[in-house]
């Protein structure tokens, strides 16, 4: 999240600068309000995993493992409880383009400024 985080606020604020249709504060608050619910669920979902990523030894690290060894990468349409190995919240999380993200919102927070 960090590094989307960097890259969200370096373009709004190089839109910013470049374009002059938003001030520094306003290409802020439009960072906010664009990250606010990835970073979030983020977060919501790390918290979710620690059970899962720290079992202690036993009966749930043992069931945490089976999961993940026993789980087909290549064509396993299961449903899985560990967002580890869950295809489409991996591909959300990892293929959103946050860079688009911000320039798409970007103009369309700012297209009436200075008439564009």
């Amino acid at each position: 999240m960090a590094v989307e985080d960097g890259a969200c606020v370096a373009k709004l604020l190089g839109l910013s600068a470049s374009t002059g249709k938003a001030s520094i504060p306003d290409a802020l608050a439009l960072y906010e309000r664009l990250r606010k619910d990835r970073t979030t669920l983020n977060v919501k979902g790390a918290v979710a995993n620690r059970a899962v990523y720290h079992a202690a030894d036993g009966e749930d690290a043992d069931r945490r493992n089976t999961l993940l060894q026993d789980f087909d990468w290549d064509d396993d349409p299961r449903e899985t409880p560990l967002s580890f190995n869950d295809r489409e919240y991996q591909k959300a999380l990892l293929g959103f383009d946050v860079v688009a993200d911000a320039e798409a919102a970007f103009y369309r927070e700012f297209a009436a400024v200075n008439g564009a």
